[in-house]
């Protein structure tokens, strides 16, 4: 209770649940009040904490109605009495505490005092105010002492409010995508134009591909025809990489001419030969009067023999890594005239485009008409510019340009549309566009003093074009009589 003001059942509460009132018997707590510290302690001279206004002689108080009490008490020692222990704690027992303002509470025991002065009215009803307190906390005697709340007064000032939680904002979605590296290859390709298919007088797309369509069936671009390779050894043929055991096909009918070891060095059994297990097939038909042959190299097992006649699409043998090679593959030659190492001449002019691809051919010479060697030349399709192609020249030796083309560059199954054809001649850079068209041969030519030139593009006749399921070939007619 503050000092000097009247007791409220919510002060007493509050003081009562202080610690040090905890301290206290249970069922001596409803015998505790809170009042003035000068009104207690008067009997106390020199008590430190008598209040100001406390009367210096306080003990010479005489009650009026001392000798009218009903049950006057004989003077004894206290210690005497049978009730003693009650009144262990009649003595003054103060206890300071300091709240927000640094008010100064006592606590004292009620009841008469020493001397057995009753206690004004004022202090009964205090009394009976804490005794109803009292029986409220006694029940809770056993529980650990817990603070009450006390609600904030506002004194002009605004309480603190915590921070609210930061909401951690999502980061963006990221989709982590590999890094683009070389183009796949492809396992599709347009079916092959039937053979033999010839749009000009010129072509001679005549046999079909040595592998079937199901497995990688074009040429190894690092490996083509005219490449040099093994000590300066010019490449006559082309590699079409696949894995062994792959059946190889022969590209058109004929009569096996070879078959075994040693058809490079024209030694049968030699198991040092370079083509290791081979077959060599002489066509039933040739061009411009002269025979035609093709070579299958590198084999991993021979599956005809010698004499057999065979057909387009017949098995003849594997693929294999037998022979000078660095893993399995099949190695493709065409010959003409003679069956030997120097008449051969590049596959790609012979074997059958896909439908809607067609092939580039190109001479290159310098100031003198000879043919540029081993010259890097690349291809880039238009607009895109992918993806880019490389291609290099013949590198001499025993390559062969075609009859009517004298080519020393070709690149085949390029789809139909627009490509730009450059490189570098004399430390500047040259450059051309060229259009593809479907099942024809695009030429073009450069010298260092005309630059570069297109060659006739041949006209298409009805008689070079395939026949359909749906449309079946009608025969030209000739001419009415005049």
């Amino acid at each position: 209770v503050r000092l000097g003001t009247a007791p409220l059942p919510a002060q007493l509460a509050d003081l009562l649940c202080r610690s040090a009132f905890h301290r206290i018997r249970a069922d001596r707590r409803p015998g505790l009040v809170q009042c003035h510290a000068g009104n207690l302690s008067q009997g106390r001279a020199g008590d430190p904490h008598a209040h100001p206004a406390a009367q210096p002689n306080a003990d010479d108080y005489t009650d009026p109605n001392e000798n009218q009490s009903p049950h006057p008490h004989p003077t004894s020692n206290r210690d005497d009495h049978p009730h003693a222990d009650q009144h262990a704690y009649h003595d003054t027992v103060t206890y300071h505490d300091t709240i927000t303002n640094n008010d100064s509470f006592a606590y004292f025991i009620a009841g008469p005092n020493r001397d057995g002065r009753p206690l004004g009215n004022a202090m009964k009803n205090l009394w009976i105010c804490l005794l109803l307190v009292g029986i409220a906390l006694s029940a809770c005697a056993h529980v650990n002492p817990t603070p009450t709340p006390v609600l904030a007064v506002d004194h002009g000032l605004q309480a603190e409010v915590p921070p609210e939680a930061t909401v951690a904002t999502p980061l963006p979605l990221r989709f982590d995508l590999p890094t683009p590296g070389a183009e796949p290859v492809s396992g599709w390709r347009p079916p092959l134009y039937p053979i033999p298919w010839a749009v000009s007088p010129f072509d001679h797309f005549y046999f079909a591909r040595p592998i079937s369509a199901a497995n990688v069936n074009w040429p190894l671009a690092q490996y083509r025809y005219g490449g040099i390779f093994f000590d300066d050894v010019v490449h006559t043929g082309v590699d079409i990489p696949d894995e062994k055991g792959t059946p190889i096909l022969a590209a058109g009918p004929g009569t096996v001419v070879w078959a075994g070891w040693g058809l490079f060095t024209e030694a049968p059994l030699n198991t040092d030969d370079p083509y290791g297990q081979a077959v060599a097939i002489r066509h039933d038909f040739g061009y411009q009067g002269q025979p035609l042959f093709t070579v299958y190299a590198h084999m991993e097992a021979v599956n005809v023999s010698y004499g057999q006649w065979v057909n387009t699409g017949d098995v003849i043998g594997f693929v294999g890594d037998t022979g000078q090679t660095t893993g399995p593959h099949l190695h493709f030659e065409v010959r003409l005239g003679e069956n030997t190492f120097h008449n051969t001449y590049n596959p790609e002019l012979w074997m059958s485009p896909p439908q809607g691809w067609g092939v580039l051919v190109g001479r290159l010479v310098d100031e003198d008409d000879q043919p540029l060697k081993w010259f890097n030349v690349e291809i880039r399709p238009e607009p895109t510019g992918k993806p880019l192609r490389t291609v290099r020249t013949y590198g001499g030796g025993a390559t062969n340009g075609d009859p009517y083309y004298h080519e020393n560059m070709a690149l085949s199954d390029l789809p139909a549309g627009i490509y730009k054809i450059s490189f570098v001649y004399e430390d500047k850079i040259k450059q051309f566009w060229v259009e593809i068209y479907p099942g024809q041969v695009t030429y073009f030519t450069f010298h260092p003093k005309s630059g570069f030139a297109l060659g006739p593009i041949p006209t298409p006749k009805l008689k070079f074009l395939p026949p359909t399921p749906t449309l079946p070939v009608t025969p030209e007619t000739p001419p009415p009589p005049q």
